[in-house]
């Protein structure tokens, strides 16, 4: 399952995936992602990713997502927080995903109850 949607208040995109997510319904997601990407017209935009419940996706479809994440880096994405659970696996897929991104500090991780602590970083 997965959901985008754009804040333009706050210059923000943020997306939803959760449980299993097959090649398919990635390149959906990577379809609706890019429309809310481009919709900033290479203005920069920060990015909430809420991962709870995602499980580790196949080498296929990390490819889709780390094609995303550089696309979206492109066109204009500064900072990402990523809300996960607490599955190691699926944050260090994530952190091998964005590497770039997080060796730069553009994107840390995050539960869901730290709300401020996700205003602040992405803010910063």
């Amino acid at each position: 399952m997965f959901k985008v949607e754009v804040d333009r208040s706050k210059n923000r995109i943020t997306g939803v995936l959760s449980g299993h997510i097959d090649k398919e319904e990635a390149l959906k997601y990577a379809e609706e992602w890019r429309k809310a990407v481009d919709s900033f017209g290479g203005k920069p935009f920060c990015v909430i990713n809420d991962m709870r419940g995602y499980k580790p996706a196949s080498p296929e479809v990390a490819g889709v997502f780390e094609d995303l994440t550089k696309y979206s880096m492109s066109k204009g994405m500064k900072k990402v927080a990523q809300i996960i659970d607490e599955s190691v696996v699926s944050k260090l897929q994530m952190r091998r995903i964005m590497k770039e991104m997080y060796e730069k500090g553009f994107v840390d991780f995050f539960r869901e109850d730290e709300k401020e602590e996700i205003e602040k970083f992405l803010e910063s």
